[in-house]
């Protein structure tokens, strides 16, 4: 089951595993009952600058369409960069997307979003474009109807992880 997945052996229980088979070998482990722990991190992505549009005098003096991260975002960002990822959990219309604009800009760096649907890849990209420096052709979508990849590309699940014939043709 792990055929091919297994690169060099360093010692008694320690295997060099190419990064593009990290995630067929962790599933072939939970298929066979084993727990896999994944500590190989993150890699850094390619530069690129993004920046927030935040202005906390313009919105603390009531200026139209202008913001400041409240507190409790910008603990969530720190919290991301702190412990190197993470789930941000919070109501409808508390902000999420902002904290994930904040930690794009902390990072700036190329971005893949993963989204439920096409409407909400839609309305990332408008947010973006809003509370960001990015602009339209900087912004790609990644679904059942486009296929544009850019420096920030937002792309459904279904898309990513639809498969054909073992094969994830989407993953390349």
């Amino acid at each position: 089951r792990t055929a091919g997945m297994l690169g060099e052996r360093l010692g008694d229980t320690d295997v060099v595993i190419h990064s593009s088979e990290r995630g067929r070998l962790k599933q072939a482990l939970i298929k066979l009952g084993w727990p896999a722990e994944d500590l190989a991190g993150y890699i850094d992505g390619e530069a690129h600058p993004i920046a927030l549009a935040e202005d906390p005098a313009a919105a603390a003096a009531g200026a139209p369409g202008a913001f400041a991260l409240r507190p409790y975002q910008r603990q969530a960002v720190d919290a991301f960069w702190a412990g190197g990822s993470g789930v941000v959990v919070l109501p409808c219309g508390a902000g999420k997307t902002l904290v994930g604009a904040a930690s794009m800009a902390r990072s700036s760096t190329t971005t893949l979003i993963l989204v439920t649907n096409a409407v909400s890849a839609r309305q990332w990209k408008e947010e973006l474009i809003r509370f960001t420096s990015l602009t339209d052709d900087e912004i790609g979508e990644y679904s059942g109807s486009r296929k544009e990849i850019r420096p920030v590309t937002i792309a459904t699940y279904q898309v990513l992880t639809m498969k054909r014939k073992g094969v994830y043709p989407h993953l390349d």
